[in-house]
């Protein structure tokens, strides 16, 4: 699984930029790392780090607030609760949708 992106955003309102995507001060790519890995073993991978790009642009930069901590502390790396749970929900429907777990294992949302 990659990891989720940054809230940093472009002033177009993309995350095309290092801090967003996870890419290091060296430049290493975290997730282009761990995409290489799981196609060189072929194993299932969850691409998080899409997933969680295009939800983050979709809602903009007002809209993204509420995933992060930014409202408390400003904090546009770590999410909130309600992030977490979000993120979770992305992860559960990846699972279900990859065969990853067996059928009827996995709560539906509410």
């Amino acid at each position: 699984m990659t990891p989720i992106v940054r809230r940093w955003f472009n002033s177009d309102g993309t995350l095309n930029n290092n801090t967003a995507l996870l890419v290091n001060g060296l430049g290493v790519d975290h997730p282009a790392v761990i995409r290489s890995v799981a196609a060189d073993n072929g194993v299932p991978l969850i691409d998080l780090t899409a997933k969680t790009k295009s939800l983050v642009e979709s809602l903009g930069a007002e809209g993204s607030k509420a995933l992060y901590l930014y409202n408390e502390k400003r904090d546009n790396t770590h999410t909130s609760v309600h992030g977490a749970t979000v993120y979770a929900g992305i992860v559960r429907d990846e699972l279900v949708a990859q065969h990853l777990v067996p059928a009827g294992s996995v709560r539906a949302a509410e």
